[in-house]
């Protein structure tokens, strides 16, 4: 929430200076601000959407159609569109980022890696699974390559390439990415916002193993987290007490589930 309030302000100050900042300046708060909004819930918003779509044909009109900047607004344009439900075009945008990509930064980069996550995602929630996991394969590769273990982004790409196998219903091996994402988030930072997410795939995996007890306390730990670190009405905040609703109903807590 306040990453989006300094985003937006910083934004108003570039478009009304008349001195100072350069015609990049604006484009680049923008990628900004619409990252800002997509970790807060608003990615799925038309303003989220329009200011995207209007941030690469900034950058189209300022380098051109094949400039490495255009890669993080065509991934944040990507990323809103498959929030939108506009999955052909977020996959279509992710391509033409990973193109770029290979093309500028080279094909075994670390910035192709970041494409690629992006890329798997958009291909995840148009359950095109099996495209989905040769992206993610291909990029955690790459970063198991050019990054450290146990840094973040190698627990990014896991959680992504969990979140498919759940979908195909390959729960064992999904249980072995998750388990692994999970403690790089805990080592790194386990209070951090993102560890909501992580903590809500590692439930279900639980429920899915039949573990419910477990899963009910780690549904617990990822509504208590939220709570603490996300605006009250952010949509993963409501994601963690639907799924704890939904295992304390299976438990026997009707009463409980309800009040969630």
């Amino acid at each position: 929430q306040q990453a989006e309030e300094v985003a937006r302000g910083a934004l108003d100050l570039l478009r009304a200076s008349t001195s100072g900042s350069t015609p990049s300046d604006v484009p680049a708060a923008s990628d900004v601000l619409v990252r800002a909004l997509v970790l807060n819930g608003r990615g799925a918003s038309a303003e989220t959407l329009t200011l995207a779509r209007q941030t690469v044909h900034a950058k189209e009109r300022r380098f051109g159609p094949a400039h490495l900047a255009l890669v993080p607004s065509l991934l944040n344009l990507a990323d809103v569109l498959a929030e939108a439900g506009e999955f052909n075009a977020a996959i279509s945008t992710a391509r033409r980022a990973v193109a770029l990509c290979e093309a500028k930064a080279g094909a075994d980069s670390g910035a192709r890696a970041e494409t690629l996550d992006h890329l798997g995602s958009a291909l995840s929630a148009a359950r095109r699974y099996e495209e989905a996991s040769k992206a993610l394969g291909t990029g955690l590769r790459l970063k198991e390559h050019v990054l450290h273990g146990s840094d973040v982004e190698i627990a990014r790409t896991l959680e992504h390439i969990g979140l498919v196998l759940q979908r195909k219903g390959d729960y064992k091996q999904a249980g072995v990415q998750l388990r692994r994402a999970v403690a790089i988030r805990h080592a790194v930072h386990s209070n951090h916002p993102v560890y909501v997410t992580t903590l809500i795939l590692l439930a279900q995996q639980l429920w899915f193993e039949g573990n419910l007890i477990e899963s009910k306390r780690t549904s617990e730990q990822s509504v208590a987290l939220a709570e603490r670190t996300l605006r009250p009405d952010h949509p993963t905040l409501a994601l963690s007490l639907r799924y704890l609703a939904g295992t304390m109903g299976d438990l026997g807590d009707l009463s409980g589930s309800v009040v969630l």
